[in-house]
């Protein structure tokens, strides 16, 4: 696990934690006729233009958190990647495509450790915005039934407690209603050959957030440009 922990007494910014729960199972290897270059490839691609993107914004580089759970990869298993990082410090993992896509496990891990965050940020004197799950996965969970039904159950109390925002985004022939489970916002398709977009997106709405007060309603930039519907 990579990671570096936040000084607090340094940067007693409030902040926004963003988790990323990132398919790195085998079908995320297929290489996109469009770019190229493997849907893997262009996660990590995404990943260093976040960075960039981010690091730009001086707002957001003080006060957004990245986090990463990893789905799948050469462990074939679910496991926190990156622990929670300040941008100022973040710098983007390589991930490896393989195994399969044990999506139920991961999201249950991304949310306790969300939860475990918000209560080192509470012990810290840390104000915070709403924390987001975004969900990047090209597949069907490979988990057994109960444990898919486990992550779903969590997540769904999670959202409607005000606890985080679930963003599911489905790659290729990801079924949608089955991501469309796990949260009460819209899933979303990305377009193969954007997920430079997707990530700028990304960039543009936690710097947005970051700007703004915790409850306080933030109008995200449109979709659009990556994201097909249904």
């Amino acid at each position: 696990m990579s990671g570096i922990v936040p000084q607090y007494h340094q940067n007693p910014s409030q902040r926004t934690p963003c988790m990323l729960v990132l398919d790195a199972s085998g079908s995320m290897g297929e290489v996109i006729p469009a770019t190229g270059r493997s849907r893997i490839e262009e996660v990590n691609r995404g990943l260093v233009l976040l960075r960039q993107e981010l690091a730009a914004d001086p707002t957001a580089v003080q006060r957004v958190q990245l986090g990463i759970v990893c789905v799948g990869g050469p462990k074939a298993d679910a496991g926190l990647l990156m622990g929670w990082t300040d941008v100022a410090q973040f710098q983007p993992p390589k991930l490896t495509s393989g195994g399969r896509t044990p999506l139920g496990k991961a999201m249950r891990l991304a949310l306790q450790y969300t939860n475990a965050h918000k209560q080192t940020l509470r012990n810290n004197g840390i104000n915070y915005t709403r924390p987001w799950l975004m969900i990047i996965s090209d597949g069907l969970p490979t988990d057994e039934p109960a444990e898919w039904q486990k992550a779903v159950v969590d997540c769904r109390a999670a959202e409607a407690a005000g606890q985080c925002v679930i963003y599911p985004i489905g790659v290729a022939d990801a079924q949608l209603p089955v991501l469309q489970q796990l949260s009460s916002t819209p899933a979303l398709r990305l377009a193969e050959a954007h997920f430079r977009e997707c990530f700028q997106w990304l960039a543009s709405s936690l710097s947005s957030v970051s700007r703004s007060r915790p409850g306080e309603h933030v109008q995200l930039a449109a979709v659009n440009p990556w994201a097909i519907v249904g």
